[in-house]
């Protein structure tokens, strides 16, 4: 039990217990068959097959070399697994990186997927940590410049007054201290994928547009293509049920570049399909001109939705596409005030 701090993860210090590390370690390979430990009450487990790069006896290092038989770790690679046990929707954001809290992606992971339960959590990715030169030579020459109490080894060559000495030791003093205040690693995520599956989760994909709401389904995020993918399986829209809803957000790194891709199968009264596509940005509402309250009848519809994930959004930019059937209907004043009744009828 501790706590785990570190500028990029949180402002304060994250409580961090229940600790746990299984690993196997020979050569230059380290198997990490399981670490587990719980953040904020969510249980995260990992695991990892690394290589280990070293620099060799003689090897080029900063302004030095390694000494004969010393070799240093100059960087960490291989596929690594996160996975997370079942936890409420809520739970990511107090997990959220610190780093990324400015990142578009929050905006779609932790603020438009809301309420409900996330499990079968999965992350994959292939890592890479590329050590510091001079950080890695100064740790490839420990042996040799080390000194057992350099404070103590520096009183005593000023007292006998050993210039040499003293310089020597103040300067393994000098580079420990430059050592702590230097990064030392770079870090690299490639071929990140994460995937999930959400049951009575609260999806809104588009204000004023109103969200998917009980909805089941699953995800999935590929860090290359910069693509979330959110599938339907069921739900509740403005009243309808959702069967199937294909939702993917391209781009959705980079604020402003974001594009919505959305179908959107949905059953119910006519009427509620009426007032979904009346609303912006789709704003068929004109088109209709009719009295909402008075239309009666089943429809089962499909909407497709393309548009630029910008706050100020043209209805030009939005690319509609809407097909349905309707039956038992009854539209009033149509044909020169005359209601239209009967079915089926097919709208697009």
């Amino acid at each position: 039990q501790g706590e785990i701090q570190h500028d990029d993860l949180s402002a304060e210090a994250v409580p961090v217990r229940d600790v746990s590390l299984k690993a196997l370690y020979e050569g230059n390979k380290v198997l990490i068959e399981d670490i587990s430990a719980t953040l904020h009450d969510v249980v995260i487990h990992a695991s990892a097959e690394l290589d280990l790069e070293r620099a060799g006896a003689g090897a080029d290092l900063a302004d030095g070399a390694v000494g004969k038989g010393e070799t240093a770790i100059m960087g960490v690679r291989g596929p690594m697994r996160l996975w997370i046990e079942d936890m409420p929707q809520s739970y990511i954001e107090p997990l959220w990186p610190k780093v990324l809290e400015e990142e578009n992606a929050k905006k779609w992971v932790v603020d438009r997927l809301t309420a409900g339960d996330l499990s079968g959590l999965l992350m994959t990715m292939d890592i890479e940590a590329e050590k510091n030169k001079q950080v890695a030579f100064e740790d490839a020459q420990e042996n040799e410049n080390a000194v057992e109490d350099p404070a103590q080894a520096l009183e005593s060559a000023q007292e006998n007054q050993d210039v040499q000495g003293a310089e020597a030791v103040g300067q393994v003093l000098d580079r420990a201290v430059a050592q702590q205040e230097q990064a030392g690693w770079d870090f690299d995520v490639q071929n990140l994928r994460a995937e999930f599956a959400f049951e009575n989760m609260q999806v809104n994909y588009r204000d004023p547009l109103p969200p998917v709401e009980n909805a089941k389904g699953n995800g999935v995020f590929i860090l290359d293509e910069e693509k979330l993918r959110i599938t339907v399986e069921e739900g509740e829209l403005g009243g309808m049920q959702v069967m199937g809803a294909e939702l993917a957000f391209y781009n959705i790194l980079e604020g402003g570049k974001g594009i919505a891709d959305l179908k959107i199968p949905l059953k119910g009264p006519l009427a509620k399909a009426f007032a979904y596509i009346s609303t912006e940005p789709i704003d068929l509402k004109d088109e209709l001109d009719m009295d909402l309250s008075q239309v009666k009848g089943d429809a089962a519809l499909t909407v497709k939705l393309e548009f630029p994930a910008i706050a100020d959004l043209m209805i030009d930019q939005v690319k509609i596409d809407v097909k349905g059937r309707a039956d038992n209907v009854f539209l009033p004043d149509i044909l020169q005030g005359q209601p239209v009744t009967g079915g089926p009828f097919t709208f697009e």
